[in-house]
């Protein structure tokens, strides 16, 4: 790692304009309102349609939705929205209900750990890579899950098993009265919002019909939320592997390489963006994550003016996503490299 700087967050900083870290709660208030405008009527427009035509579309800009109302929740969490702690706070829980994140246990996991340690091995939970040596030693159904998990389309199902459900449903990690709090508040609403799909969709008619309420829910609910599953898997992938991008253990590792070396940059196509909030210019979000997700642009220019050599932004996204989801399966314990399971085949 003696290619790369051993540069402090503090100084990289200092590339970053006051109009850059500016903070605006009427734009804050704009995006927030816009989004859920979309959502509930993305989801009128599921409820009512039967129509493939209509309803594949749907869900795609759905799904997209629940992502988009996330992130403004997720720089809520990191205070980039509004100038309050305690409305960052408020609002942000609200953000968070579409995806059924609980505030409070997702912030520890994603600020001080995924942000703490970006792409540091035995730290960074998100995407954390597995050696071949460690492949090898384990069971038939973990090698098989391992190698759903690292497929093409198998991003959705990580996030839903590994990110969401056991690391912010099932675990009890970090437990405090806030935690308790915000996890009974997600579960309540997710109770309360399925035994209302239902109902509606079992009555409907007049008679109670228990089939009519189940696919209700499957087709309002768990289809758009298992969609924003696969899109935020995918980004999440994305955004720290790739090939040349070298998970390193502690003592190689600096916060200029976690958060410059391993955190990539994509410019992507407007209907993307217009949910996305420019999560995909991801480097300056690293460097200094209370930049408010509209400004991420100058920061990422403001950046590439101070360190250009270091400053890439990429175009092609899904390409990209193949390609990596392709050739980056396991690391050699020794080298650190990526290798895939063809080559681990090929030297057995």
């Amino acid at each position: 790692m003696n290619q790369y700087p051993d540069i402090s967050l503090k100084k990289l900083r200092e590339s970053f304009s006051e109009e850059t870290l500016r903070r605006s709660n009427a734009k804050a208030a704009y995006y927030i309102v816009r989004d859920f405008l979309f959502f509930f009527g993305l989801t009128y427009v599921i409820w009512v349609s039967d129509s493939p035509w209509v309803l594949i579309p749907t869900y795609i800009a759905q799904s997209l939705c629940i992502f988009g109302l996330f992130l403004l929740g997720h720089d809520m969490a990191h205070g980039a929205l509004f100038k309050s702690k305690n409305v960052n706070y408020f609002f942000g829980q609200i953000c968070f209900l579409p995806s059924l994140h609980p505030y409070s246990k997702w912030v520890y996991g994603h600020n001080a750990v995924h942000h703490g340690g970006t792409i540091q091995l035995k730290s960074d939970f998100a995407w954390h890579p597995r050696t071949v040596t460690k492949y090898l030693s384990q069971s038939t159904f973990n090698r098989i899950m391992h190698r759903i998990y690292w497929s093409q389309l198998g991003a959705g199902l990580y996030y839903f098993n590994k990110m969401w459900f056991q690391g912010l449903i099932a675990r009890n990690a970090n437990v405090t009265a806030k935690t308790k709090r915000d996890t009974f508040v997600v579960l309540a609403f997710a109770i309360v919002s399925i035994v209302a799909v239902f109902y509606f969709f079992s009555m409907n008619g007049g008679e109670f019909n228990w089939i009519n309420g189940v696919i209700g829910v499957i087709k309002v609910q768990a289809i758009p939320f298992f969609l924003y599953c696969q899109w935020i898997g995918m980004v999440i992938y994305i955004q720290h592997i790739q090939d040349d991008v070298n998970w390193k253990p502690k003592e190689e590792w600096n916060q200029f390489y976690g958060q410059v070396i391993g955190t990539t940059n994509y410019k992507t196509n407007y209907f993307l963006n217009f949910f996305l909030h420019n999560i995909l210019i991801h480097l300056p979000h690293h460097v200094h994550s209370a930049i408010p997700f509209y400004n991420l642009p100058r920061a990422l220019d403001e950046l590439k003016r101070d360190y250009p050599e270091y400053i890439v932004l990429k175009e092609n996204l899904f390409k990209d996503y193949f390609k990596y989801t392709s050739q980056c399966k396991l690391i050699d314990a020794n080298t650190l490299d990526w290798t895939t399971y063809p080559d681990l085949q090929a030297t057995r």
